[in-house]
């Protein structure tokens, strides 16, 4: 489908690209010879895709066969492919098929005195006995005897080579998010007016408590806490619904961590954002790495903007902090950034929060609007636990040998983190991404 017109629109397409973050359309013109997963910013759409969020006006242009994805997929399979390692393992060496060592031979006996006849017939018999005719079929017993083991350790193989070829793997590459780990975020600590506070509960189910030095408190006692939760709550485009008895995410997965973290604090998300209703939002960029939202309190007061996004962003755009009062204050960033690595070498993911207020009678939100003067309000540190299927599966490749890769873009601490949980930090090799250009960045930590 092409685009003609979008608002904040975001697809899903791991299905064509594997990458699990919904990714921005708009209906901008590229070129055609682009790669498939790199059309981010592009006016089409495709199948396979559902949408995430936003509005778009579009035009269907192609169907089943005729879409990108189907077109794609068929030169996938056209592409070539290397040999299996047991192809390149049997082919026929030239030495043994060049008649030159059969030549020397049939000369040697021709002159002995040796028949003609026999000595050609013997000739050919010795070529025809340095190819191995029976290894193909040894091979194919091979195989398909290791298909069924497979098969009975409930793995399908649907070719035989692909069982020689799995026995030859050195070394596996894994994302992170949702492979390695259960792609549920939980908040697990907040930084707020100076003071830690520890939420206790795993997953999506809004059930836990906000612990201060281990002792369980009410967050309604502390104005900052309540800011820094609500700008989470408010600042946010997901949606926490319980289906069918279990608690589940419509939308990002982060996102959805701040509403259960919310909703543990005692606030009411319905009665929040009835009280606050949201006039206009800047939606997510990888290039500018934060969002904000505009609201109104119903009173003759200026706009409300709350922010989140990555540390250093916020911490750009604030020149004060709301202290355990709940009272403006001096700013210290070097102390934030140390409490942030502190939280990251624990395995947490970070987002920043602040407030800033906006002239009256303002319905539109732009980015010159919060490039400054902004109140920092606090930090939430979530983690995403590591599957413990995946680190026995981890465990299993270190014992046959396999060297484990950890793809992600977090930052080098909290995958180092996630590594050391796993209880294989000195072996899995973790490689990170920078989002905030577009670029792989690659390194080992």
């Amino acid at each position: 489908m092409r685009l003609f017109q979008t608002r904040d629109l975001q697809v899903d397409e791991s299905a064509l690209t594997g990458e699990s973050v919904p990714v921005d359309k708009k209906p901008d013109v590229l070129d055609h010879d682009i790669g498939l997963a790199d059309r981010r910013t592009w006016r089409m759409l495709r199948v396979w895709s559902p949408t995430g969020r936003g509005a778009a006006l579009s035009l269907p242009l192609a169907t089943r066969r005729k879409s990108d994805a189907s077109l794609n997929l068929s030169r996938q399979q056209r592409r070539w492919k290397p040999a299996d390692p047991k192809d390149r393992q049997i082919q026929p060496s030239p030495a043994l098929c060049d008649p030159d060592p059969c030549c020397p031979y049939l000369r040697v006996g021709l002159m002995r005195g040796q028949s003609a006849f026999d000595m050609f017939m013997a000739a050919v018999a010795l070529a025809v006995g340095a190819i191995p005719e029976g290894l193909p079929a040894a091979l194919t017993i091979t195989l398909a005897i290791g298909v069924a083991r497979m098969a009975s350790k409930r793995a399908i193989i649907r070719k035989l080579t692909a069982v020689e070829t799995l026995g030859s793997t050195t070394v596996i590459c894994s994302d992170k998010t949702g492979t390695l780990t259960e792609n549920q975020m939980t908040v697990q600590e907040i930084l707020a007016g100076g003071e830690r506070f520890e939420v206790t509960g795993a997953g999506y189910t809004p059930s836990g408590r906000i612990l201060r030095q281990g002792v369980a408190v009410d967050a309604s006692g502390s104005p900052v806490l309540m800011e820094c939760l609500k700008a989470g709550l408010l600042c946010n485009d997901s949606l926490l619904l319980e289906k069918e008895g279990r608690w589940v995410i419509q939308g990002d997965p982060t996102e959805g961590a701040l509403l259960v973290s919310a909703v543990k604090a005692g606030l009411d998300m319905a009665a929040v954002r009835r009280d606050l209703p949201r006039i206009d939002a800047i939606p997510f960029e990888s290039q500018h790495q934060y969002m904000a939202a505009l609201h109104d309190d119903g009173t003759d007061k200026p706009g409300i903007i709350y922010v989140k996004g990555s540390v250093e962003t916020i911490l750009e755009k604030c020149v004060s902090y709301l202290d355990s009062t709940g009272r403006p204050a001096v700013l210290d960033a070097e102390q934030v950034h140390k409490s942030v690595e502190e939280m990251a070498a624990r395995g947490m993911r970070v987002l920043a929060f602040a407030k800033g207020e906006i002239k009256q009678a303002t319905t539109g939100l732009n980015h010159p609007d919060v490039a400054s003067g902004m109140t920092f309000l606090g930090l939430q540190g979530m983690i995403d636990p590591p599957r413990q299927e995946a680190i026995l599966a981890v465990q299993k490749c270190h014992t046959a040998g396999i060297r484990v890769k950890m793809i992600t873009g977090d930052h080098a601490l909290t995958a180092s983190s996630i590594a050391a949980a796993g209880r294989a930090s000195q072996s899995i090799q973790c490689r990170y991404r920078k989002s905030l250009d577009g670029n792989i960045r690659q390194g080992t930590d």
